[in-house]
């Protein structure tokens, strides 16, 4: 028998992944990993599978990172941030991650394709409101995204809205948990320099919310210009933390003259290099914009102000969730099925089975009595109920 290890290669076209997703296409391949549009076996509804490459595994905290993306995401509830439906490893030890499929166009595209020279005010200021929003509810449940930049908020088509903005990759993520010491590292920075707060290029650990918004000062100030504040001329990491720690944040109405002299105030003061002298939160951020938005845009802010945080509740296995979400789940675990009426169990091996629901298309993994889940995923019960057959198409980012 040889001992060549056979290289990893992801799944592909046709493939069935933990008996549940037909891979339909590859979407997208680079270093960390690759992107798959696939299918529920079940339910029918496109999913995005997000795997990570087998070769990270060896970098110590690589797979606890990948794997609390899904855990981060899962926690928010917001039509602004992506939907993680299911978390699992591939039989090679691999994790992949399973998310609401998207079409459209990240923020980095539409500026070089629309706005080098700045987008219209409304429309920037318009995404920003969304990004903000998406914010609010991550900042709610004590997650602090880390790495805000253009590619990680994505437009999509949503109810005759072009411009409905969702946020991605929380695989960096802080996760702020009394009694929990935090899964980023001390000595880890993180995140994308053009867009990073100086006290997190400086003191990662410490980092709070505050963080998230200078990055969105960043994303405004180069969909309003179509660059951001700080270049590299040289191309070395060095020259951008230099000018993050002591240069001036150039005047951006000096970039772009037309912009009003109270959006430029904004925006310079969600830049500043203090975090005590930033903008507080996502809403006064928000409400700030509030002169510069259109018609369209408003109606966020308002429902910002009208939000109300998740009261968060733990379960038998240390995991925490909207407590609305665990008196779902509880009410459909409790059900007494009917013998005969669309319910049937199908053993797998292990002593466990998955309870498949046919007509809602629901189907709970029944884990046997020797395993612990690792994380309980209420989001089904949103992903099916009314068949949003909008979040069907593939993601290209």
């Amino acid at each position: 028998m040889s001992n060549t290890q056979t290289p990893f290669a992801y799944p592909s076209a046709g493939d069935i992944i933990a008996g549940k997703y037909r891979i339909d296409r590859l979407l997208g391949e680079g270093g960390m990993g690759a992107v798959a549009r696939a299918t529920h076996l079940i339910t029918r509804i496109p999913v995005a599978l997000k795997f990570m490459n087998p070769g990270f595994m060896r970098i110590e905290g690589a797979v606890e990172r990948f794997l609390k993306e899904g855990e981060a995401a899962g926690r928010i509830r917001s039509d602004h941030v992506v939907q993680i439906f299911d978390v699992d490893k591939l039989p090679q030890g691999a994790p992949y991650i399973a998310m609401e499929c998207l079409a459209g166009h990240d923020l980095q595209q539409i500026v070089e394709a629309d706005g080098l020279a700045g987008l219209p005010i409304e429309r920037a200021v318009h995404f920003t409101v969304q990004i903000l929003r998406g914010l609010q509810a991550a900042h709610a449940v004590g997650i602090v995204h880390r790495d805000m930049k253009p590619s990680n908020c994505f437009a999509i088509e949503r109810d005759g809205e072009p411009d409905f903005v969702k946020l991605l990759d929380f695989g960096i993520s802080k996760v702020s948990q009394p009694g929990q010491e935090s899964l980023t590292r001390t000595n880890s920075a993180l995140g994308t320099p053009l867009y990073m707060a100086p006290e997190q290029a400086s003191s990662p650990r410490g980092v709070d919310h505050r963080c998230d918004l200078y990055s969105v000062g960043v994303i405004l100030y180069e969909l309003l210009t179509g660059g951001t504040p700080f270049t590299s001329e040289s191309g070395e990491l060095t020259e951008i933390l230099f000018k993050l720690f002591t240069a001036e944040v150039p005047k951006i109405r000096d970039k772009r003259p037309e912009i009003p002299e109270g959006l430029a105030t904004v925006v310079h003061a969600a830049l500043a290099r203090d975090p005590k002298d930033r903008i507080p939160s996502a809403l006064a951020f928000a409400e700030a914009l509030e002169p510069f938005a259109g018609a369209h845009t408003r109606p966020f802010i308002t429902k910002m102000r009208g939000y109300v945080a998740p009261v968060l509740s733990e379960d038998a296995f240390g995991h925490t969730a909207p407590i609305e979400a665990f008196k779902q789940l509880e009410a459909r675990m409790h059900t007494v099925p009917v013998p005969g009426q669309d319910t049937q169990m199908e053993p797998s091996s292990g002593g466990g089975g998955t309870l498949a629901l046919e007509k809602t298309g629901l189907q709970l993994d029944v884990p046997p009595a020797s395993k612990v889940p690792v994380q309980v995923l209420a989001n089904d019960t949103q992903l099916l109920a009314g068949g949003q057959a909008k979040r069907t198409a593939a993601l290209s980012s």
